[in-house]
Parts: structure tokens; sequence; C-alpha cells
């Protein structure tokens, strides 16, 4: 930033994970002191010995030829009078993320830029006289313990090798983005948990157990003679030999220590993992040698749902566990194996995430990371940051977007732009957005003819994703194409720009129908096709609406629709009428998907990663149509009540920390009577 004298510097000589240092006196007593610091790709800064921030992975995941954040921490408690010495770690993430060396999984390998650091140490005394300390090439730098730390496929710490700062350290010239103060949450250890059981398994391994699916990391404490090496991996489910399966990691994914003649405490540096067992290989050790540590971004809980029904209220938690394990600097799909930024999640789990969590901030950065990532053409990645080279199906190849240019997953800057909006009525930044929107869909309408978007003009068919007996992908992306025109001009009229979009809308609304609208009903008459239709106001039609209601009735109240169509399929139902109906399909599909389960799979079946959140968009029903509170203006200054008790609960609570104030939710079912309140201290007269 302007305010910095600090240079970038980088090691004169190619290391691999440099650790920097820099050491210096103060004379008298500290006032105040802050440090301002980045590095490329993550870094770990120490003060004394001790790591002077609770935060992980910083300076967090961008686009970084765009944008590159500068955290800020307090230091003061970390300084003492005399010598100090700050030293700093730098990591890879995905910005420096090279081939291993060894068999780990590597999805992305490719180096964006040098390794790099940016630190200023503003120290003020009682006398109020302040020293600054920075980055400049007097440092010196040292290579790492770690000797390999892959972001997806795990590190290797050689507990033997000492640190060395002897080596010289060049000022470098930053070539990417801007730089800017980090203003959205970091990651922070949010739980500590202990293992819940071991065994041995078939090979004659340790597996620990710690009861629960999680993203995060572990502390490993025990003591082994110098150059023993232990390897640690880690899996959600067990293999029929009881070793750890990772069948759907797509290669292996591991964490190495190795002894010092110093007792073990390890924590990897610079990688998380998603997993509930981790199989020991290589020394004979037990739970109580393991704590577990569940990180995700420290976005705060601003509701509290429960009802005396266990089975709703475990969905509830299951889904709620799952976006906070992929609540990390980006929201990622899975803790494990990719741990990319799809962006379809963005916008189809907003309402969910939102009645959760605060996300302000948050879904500011993801906003903004959209808009960082579009490409000259208006074109947005399905995966954003962009980290896909080495992703077949899915990569950027020498520049060319290859990703998946589908408009539920692309067309995020504009769907959750416009509901972030709503939700928490910053109209500024719908207003900074609103020139990449444009962009966007002027790229949308390069892939149109006759006002569909056929399927063969897109790089992957990807349409309701996870449904079962799916639409044709033409007409889901048509359907989106529809709504994406209809939110601009929405948008449009809320920010005062000329409306540029309501006569296109209706001309796609005409050829979707022309195409798609058989004789009361579209496309293949499934869940998905009808639900599109209605929620996205393409018809009104009460034939189709029966049509879908039958859909539902003929599959035993159970979705066949993915994740596009998911949340559209409770609002056509709830909003016509049958919340009875919708809750059948709510217990009928979620019950069994969450039973026996800490965390929600990435299809209805169960099948594949057990920590995905894409489908728990369900849970926005329990806020908006069983405990009834829907906004209906802007940052729920005006809301509507309409709950809806199923026969099985008797007794529902919801706290819910609005932009507005606090509402609070209570029904109970006595006698044969249904006692309903809502209460707010901060909203009057908004109903």
């Amino acid at each position: 930033m302007d305010s910095l004298s600090a240079k970038w510097i980088t090691p004169k000589e190619n290391i691999s994970l440099p650790v920097f240092q820099k050491s210096f006196e103060l004379n008298g007593d500290i006032k105040e002191a802050k440090a301002q610091i980045t590095g490329l790709g993550l870094f770990e800064l120490h003060i004394n010995g001790k790591k002077a921030h609770n935060t992980y992975f910083e300076p967090g995941e961008s686009v970084y030829e765009n944008t590159v954040y500068l955290c800020e921490f307090d230091i003061k408690k970390f300084l003492v009078q005399g010598k100090n010495t700050i030293t700093v770690h730098l990591g890879n993430g995905f910005y420096h993320n090279n081939k291993n060396q060894s068999d780990r999984l590597n999805r992305t390998p490719k180096i964006l830029g040098e390794y790099m650091l940016l630190c200023q140490l503003d120290i003020t005394d009682t006398e109020d006289n302040t020293q600054t300390i920075v980055t400049d090439d007097s440092w010196l730098c040292s290579k790492s313990k770690i000797t390999e730390s892959v972001w997806l496929g795990g590190e290797t710490c050689d507990d033997r090798i000492n640190y060395d700062f002897s080596l010289p350290v060049k000022e470098i010239a930053f070539t990417f983005g801007k730089q800017k103060k980090k203003d959205y949450p970091s990651i922070k250890a949010m739980k500590t948990i202990t293992p819940v059981s071991s065994f041995k398994n078939k090979r004659g391994n340790t597996v620990i157990d710690f009861g629960q699916n999680f993203a995060g990391t572990y502390i490993f404490l025990a003591a082994a003679p110098s150059g023993i090496r232990l390897d640690f991996f880690f899996g959600e489910v067990l293999g029929e030999d009881g070793s750890v399966n990772q069948k759907d990691f797509w290669g292996k994914i591991y964490d190495t220590y190795i002894f010092s003649d110093m007792p073990a405490s390890f924590t990897p540096k610079f990688v998380y993992h998603g997993f509930r067992y981790i199989e020991v290989v290589g020394l004979e050790v037990c739970e109580t040698d393991f704590i577990g540590v569940m990180l995700h971004t420290d976005n705060k809980p601003v509701s509290e749902f429960n009802c005396d029904n266990e089975t709703v209220n475990n969905i509830h938690n299951v889904i709620t566990r799952s976006i906070e394990d992929n609540m990390q600097s980006v929201f990622t799909d899975c803790p494990h194996r990719e741990k990319l930024g799809w962006t379809e999640v963005y916008q189809l789990l907003f309402t969910t995430v939102a009645y959760n969590y605060d996300v302000k901030a948050y879904y500011k950065k993801l906003l903004l990371d959209l808009a960082d990532a579009q490409a000259e053409n208006g074109s947005i990645p399905s995966i954003v940051p962009p980290f896909t080279q080495g992703i077949n199906e899915h990569a950027l190849r020498e520049g060319s977007d290859l990703t998946p240019n589908d408009p539920s997953w692309c067309g995020a800057l504009i769907l959750a732009g416009l509901e972030y909006y709503k939700f928490y009525g910053d109209k500024d930044l719908l207003k900074s957005l609103y020139p990449y929107m444009k962009k966007y869909l002027a790229y949308l309408d390069t892939l149109s003819e006759n006002f569909l978007l056929p399927s063969e003009n897109l790089n992957r068919d990807l349409g309701d994703w996870m449904s079962t007996g799916p639409p044709s992908v033409t007409f889901v992306v048509s359907c989106v194409y529809y709504r994406l025109y209809k939110a601009m001009a929405e948008t449009s009229a809320i920010i005062n720009e000329p409306d540029l979009y309501n006569e296109k809308a209706e001309k796609i609304k005409s050829a979707v129908n022309q195409r798609f609208y058989k004789n009361g009903y579209y496309d293949n008459n499934s869940q998905s096709a009808n639900a599109l239709a209605l929620a996205y106001g393409l018809t009104d039609s009460e034939e189709v609406f029966e049509n879908l209601v039958n859909a539902v009735i003929e599959h035993n109240y159970r979705l066949t629709a993915g994740e596009v169509a998911l949340k559209p399929l409770f609002d056509v139902l709830c909003n016509n009428g049958r919340q009875d109906i919708a809750y059948k399909v709510f217990i009928n599909t979620y019950a069994p998907l969450c039973k026996n389960r800490t965390t929600l799979p990435e299809s209805w079946d169960g099948r594949f990663s057990q920590n995905h959140a894409m489908l728990g968009a369900g849970d926005a029903f329990l806020f908006e149509y069983i405990a009834g509170i829907k906004n209906v203006d802007v940052a729920f200054d005006k809301i509507t009540f309409n709950p809806y008790l199923p026969d099985d609960i008797n007794e529902l609570n919801l706290s819910f920390n609005s932009p507005s104030g606090e509402i609070k939710v209570q029904l109970l079912r006595q006698n044969d009577r249904i006692i309903t309140s809502i209460k707010s201290d901060a909203i009057t007269n908004k109903l």
C-alpha cells in the first residue's frame, strides 16, 4: 500500500519454502505496535519465537494477478525491550504449486511467481517515538524444515534440519495487481476435538478416529528416536481392511514427519485436510497423541435453530457443518481433493449461507474475486480463482478458458451480486460490480443462438448437476439465461441505469417456451424442468405445477432435482401453498442422506466426496417456509411471516440476527392449536 516503505524481497538463490529473518533493538517502553505484512504464496509471522497471529494460511487466496491482500496484526505483546527477532515462513498454496518429488496428489502444477515477502513493523514507544522495521536487502533467509508442501497433497517436515540464516535476499519488483488491505475474516482454529478411538488395521498401522468428518489440521505430540519417519494418511471412510480409503481423493494425500532428538509437537504449516481418520505408518501411536483442529473462515453464526424433531435438527447440523468446512479463503467445493472455488455455490447456496452466518465481508470478497477473474472477452471462469491447470476436463490450458462456461456457475457475479444486495443492502458494491455484470452478459450473448444457449456452445455439459433423469442442458442453461436477463433488469432499476434487458428477456422467454413447452410440462417433465420454468417466471401454468407435484409424488417425495433446481423446487412448492409436500421432500431426501453422516456427500446417493456443501440449499427451507421468515425488501427492512409447523414437530425456535436486527420465532403446538410468536427488538412495523 502507498503508506509502506517496505520493499518486496525474495531469496537471491532458488530456495524452496524460504524462511526470512531480521533482528532489531528496542529501547523504550512500547505503547503500540503493528505489523503490515503479506507473502506469496502463504506466510506465517513469528516474533521472538512465537507465532504472532492466531490465523492460518495468510493472506488468503485471491486472483493474484489483480489483487494481493495485506494483513495487519497488533504485535505489541510479542515485543520486548532489547533484542527482538522477526521470522517469516513462506509457503506454497496454489501460488507456488510446483511439481512435487513424491507421489502426493497435485492437480495444479503451476508456478505463478517467485516467493515474495513484504513486511513493515511500526512500533511506537511511550514517548511517541516511532521505529519502523521494513523488508529490504538487509534481511537474511534460511532453508525450511519443510522439505515439501503440496496444497492438495500434504507436507513433509524434517525436524532434524536446523535453520541457518546466512543466505542473502534481494529486493524484487512487484509485478502483480493492487495491494489491498485485507477486509474479510481470516481462517482460524474454531474448535479442537479429541479422537474417539484408535485401532490397528490389518496392515498393522494405527488408525485414529476423530468421530466426525471435518476440515482442518491436527497436533501430533510424541517422542521417538531421531530419524524415525511417520506418514499420516487421511480419509473420510475406511476400506475393508481398516485402512483409510482415498479412492475418491484422486491421489495420495499424506503428511510426513521425521523426528529429531526432541519430542515432536507437529502441525503442518501450509496445508489443511478434509478427514475423519488418520492412518499412521512408521510408528505405533495412540489416540492421546493427537488433537484435531477445525479450521474455517471466522464468519460468525447469526442464527440458532432447533426443534423437538431430532431428525430435522440433525439435517440442519450436517448442512451447516458442511458449509463451515468449505468456508475457507474461498468457498470451496470440498476440503480434501480440490479445494477450489466452484462458483455455482456462491449463488445457489447464498440464502442458506447468509441465514446461518455473517458473510457480508466474506461474500464481498468472493464477488470481487469474480470481477478480478473476468477475461477481456467478458467471460468468467467457473472456478475462481482459476487454479485449474492440470485438472483435465476443467483446465486453463495455454491461456484459453476451457473451464465449464455454464451460466449457473459463471453468472454467479450477477445472481449472487443481486442476492447480496437484497440481503445486506450494499448498493455501492452493486454499482461497482455492474460494469463487470454487463460485460459478462455481453459475452454470454456470443454463445447464444436464436435466444437460446445451445449446449454444444458450452465447454462442458453441467446443466442441473447431480440431478437424476436430468433435463436437457440446453433447456437448463437457457432458463438461467432468461433469469440472468431478468436479474440485470432488476439490478439496473436499483442503481438507476437504463433498462437494456427486459425486452430481450421476453424474447428469451418466448424462445424457451416455443422450444421446450410440451402440452402441460417442460422438456422431459422432470422435477428439475418444471421447477425451473415456474421458479424463474417462464410460466405460471397450473398444469405445469400439477405435473411438478406429480413428479415429486411419483418418486416417493424424494428429490430427483440437482443442485441448480434444488432451491427453485422448494420455492415453487411453498409459494403455491404446498409446504406439506415440500416438507415431505425435505425429510425423505435429507434424512437418509444425513443419517450416520456428519457432513453432506457430493451426490444424493451418497457417493464420491463426503464433504460437499452444494446440496445444502434445502436448509433455507427451514428459515423461509417452516419458521416462515422471508425478506421481501432490502436487508430485511420488510419481512413476511408465514410459518408452517409439520405434524411431527411440536416446538420450533429460531433466533436470527438479520441485517436489520434480531428476529425470534417460536412455534408451539398445544392440543390442536398452533401458537406462533415473532419478536424483534430492532424491527418495528415491518410485517
